[in-house]
């Protein structure tokens, strides 16, 4: 039997704390027919104005773009065991990015991701320090790294992305323009078709 939850407004004071999110199985319903398909859910976990909180153990299929996202105002945040599996989407632009990061303290661990443009992501202003450890990227359209501009403290070990990059550069075509996509940031341990890093 499917177990059904409830999610509730709450008004308070201050950012949400200790929040965990666990033990699902998440699937977004698509048009089969089109296997490009995107009108249907994006994201499935996203995180914005949380801290202290996790996601664990949450397997996404189908879904146009995030397995889980983290915003600009997340922190102190675990993302542990997920997969983003089998996306449904155009190939491009913040479609296919299995765990985008743009908060500050993010442990991105033991995650798995399929047929990326971007598997693992550090994205546009991300404060870090964070951490993508121990996680795998298959079949990867697109390479893996930090996404449009200036993401700083990114800590990439142990990642394996065999079907793809794994890049840290200086990017004017596909970071509308911005530059440097990554500063301060290490690649470690790590196992990719290509490592491109710009200094």
């Amino acid at each position: 039997l499917p177990i059904c939850g409830t999610l509730a407004l709450a008004n308070g004071s201050g950012r949400p704390n200790h929040i965990g999110i666990e033990d699902l199985v998440l699937e977004s319903a698509f048009d089969t027919a089109h296997p490009m398909d995107e009108e249907h859910a994006w994201i499935t976990v996203l995180l914005d104005r949380v801290e202290d909180a996790w996601v664990r153990r949450v397997t996404a299929r189908h879904f146009v773009s995030s397995a889980v996202r983290v915003n600009l105002r997340g922190r102190r945040i675990t993302v542990a065991d997920c997969r983003s599996e089998a996306p449904v989407a155009e190939k491009g632009g913040y479609r296919r990015q299995g765990f985008y990061i743009a908060g500050q303290q993010v442990l991105v661990h033991r995650c798995v991701s399929e047929a990326g443009m971007n598997d693992f992501a550090s994205g546009m202003l991300a404060g870090g320090p964070n951490v993508f450890l121990d996680c795998e990227a298959k079949d990867s359209l697109g390479a893996s790294g930090a996404f449009e501009g200036w993401s700083s403290g990114v800590l990439y070990e142990n990642v394996r992305v065999p079907a793809a990059a794994l890049q840290l550069i200086r990017d004017f075509a596909l970071a509308q323009g911005a530059g440097w996509t990554a500063a301060n940031s290490v690649i470690w341990n790590f196992q990719a078709k290509s490592v491109d890093v710009a200094w």
